[in-house]
C-alpha cells in the first residue's frame, strides 16, 4: 500500500493541473498547509483504500472519497481529526474527476460543518485534479479504481 501511495504522490504533484492553465507544485501546497513555521505536522490521507482481494465493481463517487479523507481509517498517521480543527486541506484528485463534483463535495462538507476549521481559516481548501487514472503496483495490495484522492492537511488533532 505504501508503494502505491508513493507512486500516487510523486506523479500527482508534478503533473497536477489546478485550473486548466495553472500547474500546481509542492511550493503551493507547503505555503497553504503550513501557515506558520512552528505549525508544520501535515496529516496524509488517501481514499479509497480498497483491498485488491476484496475489490468490488461498484466505484465510489467523488463525494464518497472526499468524505472518506476525513475519517481516521484512511489516514497515514494515527490520530482522530474529529478531536481537532483543520487549518488547511490540500486535496489531490486523480482519475475520473470533474471540478463540478469536487466543488459540490467540498460545499457539502462546509455546509454540514462536520469538519471543524479554525476561526481564522474557515474555508481552507486547495484542490488539484490530475485526469490520469490512479496507478496500482502490480501484485500490490490496493485495488484498481477509477478515481482517488490524496489529502494533505494541517490539523490541531496531530498534537495528540
Amino acid at each position: 500500500m505504501i508503494k502505491h501511495l508513493k507512486v500516487f504522490r510523486l506523479r500527482s504533484w508534478y503533473t497536477l493541473k489546478g485550473n486548466l492553465t495553472e500547474y500546481v507544485d509542492l511550493t503551493v501546497f507547503q505555503t497553504n498547509i503550513v501557515p506558520y513555521p512552528r505549525i508544520y505536522c501535515p496529516l496524509a490521507t488517501y481514499a479509497p483504500v480498497i483491498s485488491a482481494k476484496k475489490a468490488y465493481h461498484e466505484q465510489l463517487s467523488v463525494a464518497e472519497i472526499t468524505n472518506a479523507c476525513f475519517k481516521p481509517a484512511n489516514q497515514m498517521v494515527k490520530c482522530d481529526p474529529r478531536h481537532g480543527k483543520y487549518m488547511a486541506c490540500c486535496m489531490l484528485y486523480r482519475g475520473d474527476v470533474v471540478p463540478k463534483d469536487v466543488n459540490a463535495a467540498i460545499a457539502t462538507i462546509k455546509t454540514k460543518r462536520t469538519v471543524q476549521f479554525v476561526d481564522w481559516c474557515p474555508t481552507g481548501f486547495k484542490v488539484g485534479i490530475n485526469y490520469q487514472p490512479p496507478t496500482v503496483v502490480p501484485g500490490g495490495d490496493l485495488a484498481k479504481v477509477q478515481r482517488a484522492v490524496c489529502m494533505l492537511s494541517n490539523t490541531t488533532a496531530i498534537a495528540e
